[in-house]
């Protein structure tokens, strides 16, 4: 797999969860327009209630062989450089899982990962 097939992958599951939102009456943006926003990938605003939540998006393939679900802390820019990335810096109140050959959308707290 080469980075930028997984990446419009993962962008494509995003628009596939904004698109269920949008269908039960949410107004969606996609934060990852700007190429580079690591606070939160999708803000839901529920016009009913007045309410904008945000959303961390992971597609994750690799669950598929391993059985478990990642969770990003970190990545490695460089070498031996890290820096912290996923849920060392997100704000998003809701991170939302999405595996390979499941058309469902797994919603979970973000301080509940934390």
């Amino acid at each position: 797999m080469s980075f930028i097939k997984d990446l419009n992958e993962s962008r494509q599951k995003e628009k596939d969860f904004e698109a269920r939102l949008q269908e039960i009456g949410y107004v969606t943006t996609n934060t990852q327009v700007n190429d580079y926003f690591p606070y939160y990938d999708v803000t839901a605003y529920n016009p009913l209630k007045d309410r904008t939540t945000t959303f961390e998006v992971k597609y994750d393939k690799v669950s598929v062989k391993t059985g478990n679900v990642g969770v990003e802390l970190y990545k490695c820019i460089s070498g031996d450089t890290i820096q912290p990335s996923g849920l060392s810096l997100t704000t998003a109140e809701y991170h939302t899982y999405i595996f390979p050959n499941d058309n469902k959308f797994y919603i979970v707290p973000t301080e509940a990962l934390k």
